[in-house]
């Protein structure tokens, strides 16, 4: 009641039969991602601020843990279970389809990204480690046969790796000004381990 409504911008979303299922923020635009296309929303002010007027992916998002813009672009988990990277911080001027310029990160990993549980997109994480030498795109999920698995994209050697737990859960945390983690939860015992430490905070204390 404390909103004056000259101030309230309402925008339907383009095509309505849809699912939004995860919102990311990136370079100049919202982008809104449904279950087979992602949409940017954008604008200078609020009386200006609308929807593309076409997708700018015909690729949809995953679930709403399962995206994120870092400093090598938008990284998202596709509705049809492969991890893609948009590269560009900018959205696509109005009528423009960009899914041709989206470049698939997880071509190694497509067997096991198959086995992602559909019924629990909600819970796949992705976050950026970046830190001093890492530059990671971590990726959680639990499987069809209800394991967990865990992997990294290392943006310095373009390639993947597991981690020795599967998680369900990711966090990048500062711990103290300008010094980071990597945390994840593990399913099995409900605790949260610290992953990766280049800053010696716990390393060796036996806290981890």
């Amino acid at each position: 009641n404390s909103v004056s409504p000259g101030t309230v911008n309402e925008e339907s979303y383009p095509d309505e039969s849809d699912e939004i299922r995860c919102l990311i923020p990136h370079g100049d635009a919202l982008w809104f991602g449904t279950e087979d296309e992602a949409t940017p929303l954008y604008g200078d002010s609020i009386d200006t601020f609308g929807f593309s007027e076409v997708a700018g992916f015909q690729v949809g998002m995953a679930g709403r843990n399962a995206g994120l813009s870092c400093p090598f672009g938008m990284a998202f988990l596709s509705y049809d279970k492969q991890l893609y990277l948009y590269p560009s911080r900018y959205a696509p001027t109005s009528g423009e389809d960009v899914t041709t310029s989206l470049i698939e990160l997880s071509r190694p990993l497509r067997t096991e990204l198959e086995q992602i549980k559909g019924t629990d997109f909600h819970n796949v994480h992705l976050v950026y480690y970046g830190y001093g030498r890492r530059k990671w795109l971590v990726l959680c999920y639990q499987r069809e046969d209800s394991t967990y698995k865990t992997w990294v994209f290392d943006f310095e050697i373009r390639g993947w790796f597991e981690l020795a737990k599967g998680l369900s859960a990711l966090a990048v945390f500062e711990v103290s000004k300008g010094k980071k983690v990597l945390l994840g939860g593990y399913p099995t015992d409900n605790k949260v381990y610290v992953l990766d430490d280049l800053t010696s905070t716990y390393a060796g204390s036996g806290n981890f």
